[in-house]
């Protein structure tokens, strides 16, 4: 065994005796690690409870470091302690140098460790162990030191996989540079073959777009041809779904165009609405030119749930890189090569002879965008990924003197002014001309561009200073706004910021406005930054009842761990009385929550009727359902992230984390031992802001007494009824009378509290179908909080569940929250689409909700249907200035199913104006004739019913789908689908002009003789209708002239 003993103070015969010992038990040595046993007593057990697994990346080491590691996992899986594993557990694996110099694997199990139940285990006193060595008359003493004592206990099975850890080995190398070759090369890639039919695959994520070009080989089996995608633009992540998934399809045929041009093929998504594309027949926008570019190919669409659409899948989800010899795809090439694209399918297919086999080093780049999305995974373009992020940052644009003159020229407004200056041409227009001949001494040309004079005012401005203002028309106007907003050397200013740094070098008209819509429908604004003048929801206090007849729960955590293991307080809390318990908590879990509240508080104080608690895993178990379900309570969660809601517990859990710092600021452990003395202080102290009781006299009817008070006060009797039936019934009358002043002094302060919390309050208004941003303080591991955009979204409202919450809707995904929200954590998105310096091809003509993919999803309509119908219930009677019946109390609508509810249907919007800064809308209410058309602010009608009327507006071609909306006693809308293509049975907004009656005709379309004077244009009011501020001087009443043109 290698034992030397020759500087021991042993004779040789205790030597002898001591070797012929340890040859005895020569099994329970090891001189390394191919010798170590294993104990069979029993097996060791990690318990961790219901904790979720915990998973670390491995740490970053050296190649020599690496390299012993791995020598170490070699030998320690030869012999059995380790093995493979597939554990959703993971800790770091690292290596410790051990005093001899030596090396020894070690795991860092510190996170693990946290979420292990401690076993205490007492330990023999030291001296009691010395003491039996002297009974024995010792004389020599050595030290047995475990060889690897833990790799020689055998670990629970269960256990196994809690102790993984993960390495980064050659052969994980190897595997994945298989892989690629496996994913690129054949079988699995292929030659095609242009007598069989095509298979795309496509599909589109929110930040990029995949898809998978194949054939079925021999053996019906699909090969790959080749793969594709590429991120997507900044204006394309704001698309919805449909457009999305389109542009996937619109991309890959462009692509892989010589190979689809003259064939048949088949395409596969799983987004169903894409199946309707060939039935299109009537749309505008990006549709109408994308379903005119298809038509020009053969294919046919085919569902495929997106669970087994998973290579395109994968390819919309990873990083594309940059590839400068990469062609980029856009919109542009597409509506070019449309005409061209016709002609080459009647050109013979030429391809087949000269296809070079499709292998990852054979592709040819020139000709596929994003070859292959796979091997992106491991060639990395290095100059993408070392660029400088600022200059990747930073916007530039290639606008050009000889652009910019070009713009100005097709521009209307800067192009009749430069036709004045230049050639003295006015337009017919008397009154545009008008404005011409006045403003014309402001602007001047030189060099064949456009410029306007500004003459600041006001302090640091010199009297006759003149900036020379470059005239930006409106094409150009959103390259300015992106330049001086939203590039990396902008940094987003505010709206009087960025006007202020871009009126001194360019102007056009409206500036000021058009700077106010685009910095508030910035998309980074409206995350980024808070909201300044943000208003709160009014305040709703929850109803005085009783003592007991309801309780609040809430949760303190992040204590220092005690003696006892406690590390977090349960706190029980009576709203009424505000009796309060509290119950220290080793893991606050669904089980110990439950035990409690079992133990301490129902079987103490009886059932009450509701317990309020917030969103928490150990309140919202089962275990906790099942025990309120036994006992008939009502179980009432708050809205996520709003505490306000169980301000009873929050209010306690501060002043309790007050009172234990006073006691247990040196010893932070201890505060278990002082935790009922404060609980005991709280129910003796008399509430001043609220009952004027203390919670002690509430639920027992006589006042507490203290230590002090029995030594100090003597014990009389005087007062106190002699027989039992009177202190009883003296004992119920002042409890009765207590609690009565109380409730009344509860609803006093309550109303008190409100009154000053409104003061700076509005009635939040979110309708169904309302996109909003979510307010979210959480901030994901690894990430500061000060960088953290605080606005999450877009959502959809999908259902108004009280008066103040909300249940949301992913807008990328449809997906439901499943916590409802307060309408303090939301914010009504403003979108980009809707700003005025856009150009047309990013102008969205649809609506938020297109009536196509309503076709796909009949369940969200039938929630939307359903909630409004909720809703109307709850909200009839309330805002009454946004009702239509307020509108037209002397009507009756002959349509109206339910004479309890006012239902008024808007038919169409006819017309808009402006009032001042108020914009208005001429209402068409179905059943009524025009005669009783309506003019209606904007804050009345849904902005989906503002949006669909501008989008019928800038075209005459209607869609598929005709919606309807319906004000139900607030402005909320439904849509409903309807198909008709007899002309008798039109709908009236649908039947040509030309053959509507006199009293159906739109206002717009009235002879000028059957319009009403309060709708005639202003040229054609006779001179004594004419408003004062349109009467020319010379015609105007003396007391209306302007001072100074008095006679």
């Amino acid at each position: 065994m290698g034992i030397d003993l020759s500087k021991s103070d042993l004779s040789e015969t205790q030597k002898y005796q001591l070797l012929t010992l340890l040859g005895q038990y020569r099994q329970a040595f090891a001189k390394d690690i191919t010798e170590l046993g294993c104990t069979k007593i029993g097996k060791h057990i990690i318990d961790t409870g219901d904790a979720n697994p915990v998973r670390q990346f491995p740490y970053r080491t050296t190649p020599k470091t690496k390299e012993e590691i791995n020598t170490h996992l070699d030998e320690m899986e030869e012999q059995g302690i380790i093995r493979k594993s597939m554990s959703p557990w993971s800790s770091p694996i690292l290596l410790v140098a051990k005093p001899n110099g030596e090396k020894r694997v070690c795991v860092d199990y510190r996170r693990l460790n946290r979420l292990t139940k401690i076993y205490t285990q007492s330990l023999p006193n030291l001296s009691d162990v010395l003491d039996t060595l002297g009974e024995k008359h010792a004389q020599t003493y050595s030290v047995c030191d475990m060889r690897q004592g833990f790799w020689q206990l055998e670990l629970d099975e269960q256990s196994k996989e809690k102790t993984a850890f993960m390495t980064h080995r050659d052969e994980c190398q190897r595997s994945l540079e298989t892989l690629k070759t496996k994913l690129t090369s054949a079988p699995i890639l292929v030659f095609p073959d242009f007598n069989k039919e095509f298979i795309l695959h496509t599909d589109a994520s929110g930040t990029a777009i995949g898809y998978v070009l194949g054939q079925h080989d021999k053996d019906k089996k699909l090969r790959v041809i080749a793969y594709g995608g590429r991120m997507l633009r900044k204006p394309e992540q704001r698309w919805d779904v449909k457009d999305r998934e389109c542009l996937a399809l619109v991309v890959a045929i462009k692509q892989f165009h010589v190979y689809l041009a003259n064939n048949k093929f088949h395409v596969y998504t799983d987004h169903i609405a894409l199946q309707y594309l060939h039935r299109i027949k009537e749309s505008t926008g990006r549709l109408a030119r994308w379903s005119m570019y298809l038509q020009t190919y053969n294919f046919e669409v085919h569902y495929q749930p997106g669970k087994d659409n998973v290579c395109a899948d994968f390819l919309s989800r990873i990083q594309h890189p940059e590839n400068q010899r990469q062609r980029r795809l856009s919109i542009d090439e597409i509506e070019a090569t449309y005409t061209a694209t016709d002609q080459s399918r009647k050109e013979t297919n030429q391809h087949s002879s000269v296809i070079q086999p499709v292998q990852s080093k054979q592709l040819d780049e020139s000709k596929h965008e994003s070859v292959s999305a796979i091997k992106a995974l491991t060639e990395a373009d290095n100059q993408y990924r070392n660029a400088d992020p600022l200059l990747m940052m930073i916007e530039t644009t290639n606008l050009t003197q000889g652009r910019i003159q070009a713009a100005q020229n097709e521009d209307e407004e800067a192009g009749q002014m430069l036709q004045y200056i230049e050639q003295n041409k006015l337009p017919q227009d008397k009154k545009k001309a008008d404005v011409i001949v006045r403003e014309s001494n402001h602007y001047v040309v030189s060099n064949g561009i456009l410029f306007h004079h500004y003459y600041p005012r006001g302090k640091g401005h010199l009297s006759d200073r003149v900036i020379k203002q470059l005239v930006i028309p409106k094409a150009l106007q959103n390259d300015v706004l992106l330049s001086y907003h939203d590039a990396i050397i902008a940094a987003h200013p505010g709206i009087d910021r960025t006007y202020n740094n871009i009126r001194m070098k360019y102007y056009w008209k409206r500036m000021y406005s058009d700077i106010e819509d685009y910095v508030k429908t910035c998309i980074e604004c409206q995350q980024g930054k808070t909201n300044p003048h943000s208003k709160r929801a009014p305040l709703q206090p929850l109803p005085a009842t009783g003592v007991f007849e309801r309780i609040h729960m809430d949760i303190l955590c992040n204590l220092p761990k005690s003696a006892g293991g406690f590390n977090q307080i349960l706190l029980v809390v009576c709203p009424f009385s505000k009796w309060c318990e509290a119950f220290p908590l080793k893991t606050g879990g669904a089980v110990e929550t439950a035990r409690i509240l079992y133990n301490e508080i129902i079987c103490r104080y009886g059932p009450c009727r509701q317990i309020l608690t917030d969103l928490g895993k150990n309140f919202t178990s089962n275990l906790v359902k099942e025990i309120c379900k036994i006992f008939q309570i009502t179980k009432l969660n708050t809205s996520s992230y709003h505490p306000e809601c169980n301000a009873a517990t929050e209010r306690q859990n501060r002043t309790l984390a007050t009172s234990l710092r006073m006691y247990c600021h040196d010893n932070q452990s201890s505060w278990p031992d002082y935790l009922q003395g404060v609980m005991m202080s709280f129910r003796n102290t008399i509430q001043t802001e609220s009952t004027q009781y203390s919670p002690y006299y509430l639920v027992f009817g006589r006042e507490p007494r203290n230590p002090i008070d029995i030594a100090l006060i003597p014990e009389s009797t005087k007062g106190l009824s002699k027989d039992a039936e009177s202190a009883f019934k003296l004992i119920v009358d002042n409890l009765t009378h207590a609690r009565k002043i109380a409730k009344t002094n509860i609803e006093a302060a309550q109303q008190k509290y409100k009154t000053q919390h409104d003061k700076k309050v509005e009635e939040p208004s979110f309708y169904i179908l309302d996109k909003v941003w979510l307010y979210c303080t959480r901030t994901p591991v690894g990430l500061s909080p000060k960088l953290q955009r605080k606005w999450t979204g877009p959502y959809y409202i999908a259902e108004h569940i009280g008066e103040y919450t909300y249940r949301l809707r992913k807008a990328s995904d449809d997906k439901i929250l499943k916590a409802p929200v307060h309408a303090n954590r939301l914010k009504k998105f403003l979108d980009p689409k809707n700003r005025p310096t856009n150009p047309p091809d990013e102008v969205d003509e649809d609506h938020d909700l297109n009536p196509e993919e309503l076709m796909d999803m009949p369940e969200i309509l039938d929630r939307v249907n359903d909630t409004i119908i909720n809703h109307t219930q709850n909200q009839v009677g309330k805002n009454n200035q946004n009702d239509p019946t307020q509108l037209h109390k002397d009507k009756q609508p002959s349509q109206n199913p339910n004479p309890q509810q006012d239902i008024y249907d808007v038919e169409r919007i006819l017309k808009c104006r402006k009032r001042g800064n108020i914009k208005q809308y001429l209402i068409k209410w179905r059943g009524y004739s025009s005669s009783q058309n309506t003019w209606e602010p904007s804050n009345n009608i849904h902005n989906n019913l503002i949006q669909h009327f501008h989008a019928q507006s800038q075209s005459k071609i209607g869609p598929l789908i005709r919606v309807q909306y319906t004000y139900v006693s607030s402005p909320l809308l439904r849509y409903v689908h309807t198909f008709s293509n007899q002309k008798d049975e039109l709908p009236i907004d649908e039947v040509p002009i030309d053959e509507l009656p006199i009293d159906e005709l739109p206002i717009d379309e009235l002879p000028i003789d059957e319009l009403p004077k309060d709708e005639l244009p202003i040229d054609d009011l006779p001179k004594d209708e004419l408003p004062i501020d349109e009467l020319p001087k010379d015609e105007l009443p003396i007391d209306e002239l302007p001072k100074k043109n008095y006679p």
